[in-house]
């Protein structure tokens, strides 16, 4: 498939089949999330992907018992991949004899949260040119989800991804439907 293909083609799927990921798939959407640009090559952005029984302990963590169908239709996703950065990283790097910033220095930009947003992308674009559905969504109970999969203080939640299949009676819906893509968007030499 050619890349404007995979762009056209990514969308956010809220409705899987339950069936598994295959392992070299999954191995791929990691990988290709881990190619994406980083300042500095800070690399300070991390995935935790979860499959299994883990995908449960996952959901029942951050929602409990809570219910809606939006969230009863994620729920079937066979895998969830966690995306967490880590300003400290940069921190450090930066500070680093061939960057020759303070740790404390104030940053106009803050490229851990870029950087997590690049890595994202190539997640969601890798699992449309393997057929895959993918949704993004933000992780309520970070804390608790923290706690029971051992990620360390320092890394902040970036959001999931639900992955998996498409179900079969899966149609567009969300935003994308109600609103109309913006055409002012882009600019050329001048605002």
């Amino acid at each position: 498939m050619q890349f404007s293909e995979v762009v056209q083609r990514r969308r956010m799927i809220r409705r899987f089949d339950p069936r598994p990921v295959a392992d070299d798939q999954l191995s791929a959407v990691l990988e290709a999330g881990l190619r994406a640009p980083s300042a500095g090559f800070s690399q300070g952005v991390s995935l935790l992907a979860l499959t299994g029984g883990q995908v449960d302990r996952f959901w029942q963590v951050s929602a409990g018992e809570r219910r809606s169908g939006w969230l009863d239709d994620m729920r079937q996703a066979p895998v969830i991949i966690t995306v967490w950065t880590s300003e400290l990283s940069y921190r450090r790097r930066y500070a680093e004899p061939d960057k020759g910033r303070r740790v404390d220095a104030v940053w106009e930009v803050p490229w851990w949260w870029v950087d997590a947003g690049a890595v994202i992308e190539n997640l969601l674009l890798a699992a449309a040119d393997d057929d895959l559905a993918a949704a993004l969504f933000g992780v309520r109970g970070i804390e608790r989800v923290r706690a029971a999969f051992g990620v360390p203080d320092e890394q902040a939640s970036a959001g999931a991804i639900a992955l998996g299949h498409r179900a079969p009676d899966e149609t567009p819906r969300g935003s994308a439907t109600r609103r109309a893509r913006r055409t002012d968007a882009i600019r050329i030499d001048h605002w």
